[in-house]
């Protein structure tokens, strides 16, 4: 039988060699990390670290999982911060930052698990790397970089309070959206008699820039999303801000909301300007007025800007009702109205002056919290009968916003990844020749004998394959 008519499944075969090409990048691996191991404890400060026996560590890769021994050192005359027991390759390569997982398989699961249930993320992961993980493996995953995170969070908070945010980029307006999504509650979390809870969502950007035939997106945006009440919300808000912003350079912040009290808090903060947001807006003049002259009439009021005209039309409307419903309703839109006279105004003509954005930008309408609403946090947390814990559905909106902003990969990096100092970065860059890579690791190990690939020696899958080839 040829090779061309053999039965042989193809995506077995591709299936096979990825696990095979998997399990020699481990080993290659692991010698690197040996011999960087190595190159740390002959360069370390022996009056410092003390050399106390090797420990085995098991380290989860896109790859699957590396086994390396390296050493641990008893640290003499420690400072009280400093630890009693360190091991140099952990520090040096940041791999004590999420348990034993790599940064690489971190930034996987979490953007797998950005789109899909942990379940599904789990079979995905499982199925296109050389690692198996559970579906805990992956909430354990969203949980630790999640609480992180709201760590960082609070951290920017009290800088902010402190007038001390890290902020660099430099806009006289921001342009600040918040409106809130409402997510089904499971267990612990529903039985205070809150089957479902608000999490609030706020986002800011700096202008519009065009990117292709009139098409525009949110130039330099940031997200934040959370539970707390409103004045907790306000300094988590206000942190991130700070910490991508000179806040001392803005002049003017434009706010777009619905009129809820936890948005108008924000509209109470110095030089800032609030619409009443276009979408929430209409929306309530469509539910409450069903004769279409008088909403006509209404909207061309709105139009012009004369609050006064318009409420007292409102008004006289609602008076000469005839029906209990119609006068109901149309109270209804007096009371939200009224509520928010001064909101009413489009956020230009409450201002006066030009606004000044930064060069290749442009200052558009608002009224884009909705949408940024859905692909924020709502395609992946809302519907489909979804349900969350508090503290978890916290974590998630957290990682779904810096997704949505900053990017998994570079925002990872950065909070997990360890500072090194010259000196270790120094101590890292070794060389490896790769006639080493095949060689065994670890006691009693039974690694692979180099060979040229198609050779069979030592791949016995390989050998019950050829056995039905007749070349």
């Amino acid at each position: 039988m040829s090779l061309t008519q053999s039965t042989v499944n193809f995506n077995t075969l591709e299936e096979k060699f990825f696990q095979e090409g998997c399990k020699a990048a481990q080993i290659g691996l692991a010698n690197w990390l040996s011999e960087l191991d190595q190159e740390l404890c002959n360069n370390r400060d022996k009056k410092k670290y003390r050399h106390n026996g090797y420990r085995k560590r098991t380290i989860k890769t896109k790859m699957g999982d590396v086994v390396v021994m390296r050493v641990q050192y008893l640290v003499v005359n420690p400072g009280p911060d400093e630890p009693k027991v360190i091991y140099l390759l952990d520090e040096a390569l940041g791999l004590n930052r999420v348990g034993c997982f790599s940064e690489l398989l971190v930034t996987a699961v979490l953007d797998e698990a950005s789109k899909s249930s942990f379940r599904e993320t789990a079979k995905t992961i499982s199925a296109t790397t050389g690692e198996s993980i559970s579906h805990t493996g992956v909430w354990n995953i969203v949980q630790t970089v999640g609480d992180r995170l709201e760590t960082i969070e609070d951290k920017n908070a009290q800088l902010a309070r402190e007038n001390k945010g890290k902020g660099s980029l430099k806009s006289k307006v921001l342009f600040e959206e918040q409106d809130g999504l409402w997510l089904s509650m499971q267990g612990a979390s529903r039985r205070d008699g809150h089957k479902k809870r608000e999490i609030k969502i706020g986002i800011c950007y700096a202008g519009c820039k065009e990117v292709s035939g009139g098409r525009y997106a949110l130039a330099e945006k940031v997200a934040c999303a959370s539970f707390d009440g409103s004045k907790k919300f306000l300094r988590r808000k206000e942190g991130l801000l700070a910490s991508k912003f000179d806040m001392s350079f803005v002049e003017a912040r434009f706010l777009n909301g619905d009129g809820a009290g936890w948005i108008k808090r924000t509209a109470k903060l110095p030089n800032t300007f609030y619409q009443l947001d276009p979408y929430h807006r209409n929306k309530k003049i469509l539910e409450c007025v069903g004769d279409k002259i008088a909403r006509e009439t209404i909207f061309t009021l709105l139009k012009t800007g004369n609050v006064n005209d318009l409420l007292q039309c409102i008004e006289a409307y609602r008076d000469s009702a005839t029906g209990t419903d119609d006068y109901e309703k149309l109270n209804d839109l007096l009371v939200y109205f009224s509520g928010n006279k001064t909101a009413l105004r489009p956020y230009q003509d409450q201002y006066g002056k030009p606004i000044q954005v930064n060069e290749g930008l442009v200052a558009r309408n608002m009224g884009c919290v909705e949408s940024n609403v859905f692909t924020l946090l709502g395609n992946r947390m809302s519907g489909r009968r979804k349900s969350w814990s508090k503290a978890g559905a916290a974590n998630m909106a957290r990682i779904l916003c810096l997704r949505e902003t900053e990017g998994l990969s570079d925002a990872v990096a950065s909070i997990l990844a360890p500072v090194l100092s010259e000196t270790m970065q120094k101590e890292v860059d070794i060389f490896l020749p790769a006639s080493k890579i095949p060689e065994t690791v670890g006691k009693g190990y039974d690694g692979y004998c180099q060979a040229t690939i198609p050779s069979t020696s030592n791949m016995k899958w390989m050998r019950d394959i050829a056995h039905g080839w007749s070349l």
